[in-house]
C-alpha cells in the first residue's frame, strides 16, 4: 500500500488543542493490519519470487472497491476471504464486486485461508503471472 497514515493539518491541530487542551495522541490512520492468511500469502509470494504487487489496491475509485493484493499492470487482483465473507450480506456484496471488477477487464481470484495455508493460492497466482506475459 502506498502512502501512510492521514496527517493532521496545522489548522486541525490548532483546533484540537483549543478544544481539548492538548495534542492528539496519534493521527488517524488508513493502514490496517494484515490477517494471518494475508501475511502467509505474502510470505509465500516472496518465496516463489512473484513480482512486486500492491496491497489494498483501489481498483475502482467510484465504487471504492479494493483488492487485498493486485498487479495493476496485469489487471490481476486477489482477495483472501475470511469468515466475514460467509455472512449472507457480505456474500451478496462480494458477488456485485466480482461482477463489476471482471466487467472492467480484471481477473479477480478469491481464496479461503485453507488454500493460502496449503500453498495453492500462491502457486496459482505465480503460475498466472509467470505464464501470462
Amino acid at each position: 500500500m502506498k502512502g501512510g497514515g492521514v496527517r493532521w493539518s496545522e489548522a486541525e491541530l490548532l483546533a484540537y488543542r483549543v478544544r481539548c487542551g492538548g495534542a492528539p495522541a496519534a493521527p488517524k490512520t488508513t493502514v490496517r493490519q494484515d490477517t494471518r492468511s494475508e501475511a502467509e500469502f505474502h510470505r509465500r509470494l516472496v518465496a516463489l519470487g512473484v513480482p512486486e504487487w500492491e496491497r489494498n489496491h483501489r481498483i475502482d475509485r467510484s465504487r471504492r472497491y479494493e483488492a487485498d493484493f493486485a498487479w495493476p499492470d496485469r489487471k490481476i487482483a486477489v482477495e483472501i476471504d475470511g469468515q466475514a465473507h460467509c455472512i449472507r450480506t457480505n456474500m451478496a456484496r462480494d458477488r456485485r464486486k466480482d461482477q463489476w471488477v471482471r466487467s472492467i477487464g480484471w481477473v479477480l481470484l478469491r481464496y479461503c485461508p485453507e488454500q493460502v495455508a496449503d500453498g495453492t493460492a500462491a502457486a496459482e497466482v505465480a503460475e498466472l503471472l509467470f505464464g501470462a506475459k
